[in-house]
């Protein structure tokens, strides 16, 4: 190939290039949004769409989440002390770590196993995991013994570590 073909060719790859990438770029689609489907209509099964929906709201729940976490926040803040400190020797920053890093993980697990009860169909749930127990309580006007149990085995799938399990209800 002669130096002008190639140049040409070049200049007709970088062109063509260009050409696609403005393309893309602007005819990406947008991300989706289930909203979307329902613009059109006011209300879709009963539902309308201009009012937020809400679930009852206990304020037991609220008071006993505000509890654990002012407990695990003053853990935290004496771990992070600790590790940050010249006083302590380097095995014991170490624990220290290891305790923080315990305590992140336990928030994360109780986080989920909350998600993965609320998706049971209860509006509210509090787990706390000690050791090897882990305590389920729950928003609801009653527990059928089935229920409990349907809520000790989604736990026990997501966290496989608990050996105990207690279920607990309150009314809203």
């Amino acid at each position: 190939m002669t130096p002008k073909k190639r140049i040409v060719w070049f200049m007709t790859l970088l062109s063509l290039g260009a050409v696609f990438s403005v393309y893309v770029l602007n005819d990406r689609p947008d991300p989706f949004s289930g909203i979307v489907l329902f613009e059109d209509e006011a209300a879709v099964d009963g539902i309308n769409q201009n009012q937020p929906v809400s679930y009852p709201t206990n304020e037991k729940f609220q008071e006993m989440r505000m509890e654990v976490e002012s407990q695990r926040s003053q853990l935290r803040e004496q771990l992070t002390q600790k590790i940050g400190s010249p006083e302590f020797t380097a095995e014991e920053k170490n624990e220290a770590y290891q305790q923080l890093e315990n305590l992140t993980n336990q928030d994360s697990t109780e986080a989920l196993l909350e998600l993965v009860i609320t998706s049971l169909g209860y509006p509210e749930a509090l787990v706390r995991i000690q050791e090897d127990q882990v305590l389920v309580h729950v928003s609801a006007e009653m527990l059928a013994p089935e229920e409990a149990n349907d809520i000790i085995y989604a736990v026990k799938k997501e966290y496989p570590e608990a050996a105990k399990v207690q279920v607990d209800y309150s009314t809203y």
